[in-house]
């Protein structure tokens, strides 16, 4: 039970830290959008989207960077 318990610890790390890195490159993304289309009138809509887009991905980078925090200091605890 205890193995069962580190591997799926360490599967749910690795995940995590994917997704990290998936909402930091999706920030990045958007905001290089942004900047892209920043005096383009006819893009207003798309920009209002990509404002809303990075805002919930920042938040959402957040949330998943606790996690990580989180599943971390569970995996160190594994090694004593």
């Amino acid at each position: 039970m205890e193995t069962y318990r580190k591997d799926l610890l360490l599967t749910n790390l690795e995940a995590r830290r994917k997704e990290v890195i998936d909402y930091q490159i999706n920030i990045e993304n958007f905001q290089l959008a942004l900047k892209e289309i920043e005096n383009d009138s006819s893009m207003h809509e798309f920009r209002q989207r990509l404002e809303q887009l990075l805002m919930e991905h920042i938040r959402e980078h957040k949330k998943s960077s606790v996690m990580l925090k989180v599943l971390e200091a569970q995996c160190a605890n594994l090694e004593h």
